[in-house]
């Protein structure tokens, strides 16, 4: 299925290029480029981030560079090159709206068979159903993110949502499940294993919201 942002490409990274999972890239280069305002009006030099594995370009406002000078532990821009980051999707909220925005942290340490590990571990919650709030799965079924209720325990018993934040986090997550399995047409273990991943972002973000 054909999307908007392949209609119409932009030079610059944007969350539509994480393809819903985390990407770990290596700083090439850090430096300015005229980008249009629509404030302004006009071109206006803005800070950017080259990378050695991508052809597009991170806009790189000041949250951004902060979180690569904490990853690099210098704010030196030429201590950079050559620093691995990993871009990830959170939802930020700004101007009464929730946004999709990327945002960068130092590479997850993957250890030798983890992906063994993380299977086992999802197969190990299909066996053993946790004991979802009842307003929390009624929910679900009735935004239409799944047929029945049945259906919806089978789903949120791959995530890694706990009993505590299910009611904070469970909509948002089974809706960003649903729409992976629609538009990329996956089946239902991968789109939550890639939810998972985005659920990081909006569990740290919702922490960070209340400090």
């Amino acid at each position: 299925m054909t999307s908007l942002d392949e209609i119409y490409p932009k030079p610059h990274l944007r969350v539509y290029d994480l393809d819903g999972r985390p990407l770990v890239l290596t700083i090439k280069s850090v430096t300015q480029i005229p980008i249009w305002d629509k404030k302004a009006g006009r071109k206006m030099p803005k800070w950017v981030i080259y990378f050695q594995e991508h052809k597009k370009y991170l806009i790189a406002k000041e949250i951004l560079l902060n979180a690569v000078a904490d990853i690099a532990g210098s704010r030196q821009l030429k201590d950079w090159i050559g620093t691995r980051v990993e871009l990830y999707e959170v939802q930020d909220e700004s101007f009464g709206d929730v946004w999709d925005v990327i945002r960068l942290r130092a590479p997850q340490q993957i250890q030798e068979g983890n992906e063994g590990d993380a299977a086992e571990e999802r197969r190990a919650r299909q066996r053993k159903p946790r004991n979802w709030p009842a307003e929390v799965v009624k929910g679900i079924v009735a935004e239409n993110l799944a047929a029945s209720e049945l259906e919806a325990v089978k789903a949120l018993n791959l995530s890694d949502l706990t009993i505590k934040n299910a009611a904070q986090f469970a909509m948002r997550w089974m809706a960003y499940v649903s729409r992976l399995m629609e538009e990329k047409e996956l089946d239902l273990e991968l789109a939550a294993e890639k939810a998972n991943s985005k659920l990081q972002g909006l569990m740290s973000n919702g922490s960070s919201n209340k400090k």
